[in-house]
């Protein structure tokens, strides 16, 4: 169905959120 797709690119976006908010986090901690 074509919602996988969405849902596999959705991860994807979730995971470079992910890496952004933990280098975020890492900065704030100095």
């Amino acid at each position: 169905p074509p919602l996988y797709g969405a849902l596999v690119k959705n991860e994807q976006d979730v995971h470079l959120l992910e890496r952004l908010a933990f280098m975020n986090r890492r900065d704030q901690r100095g």
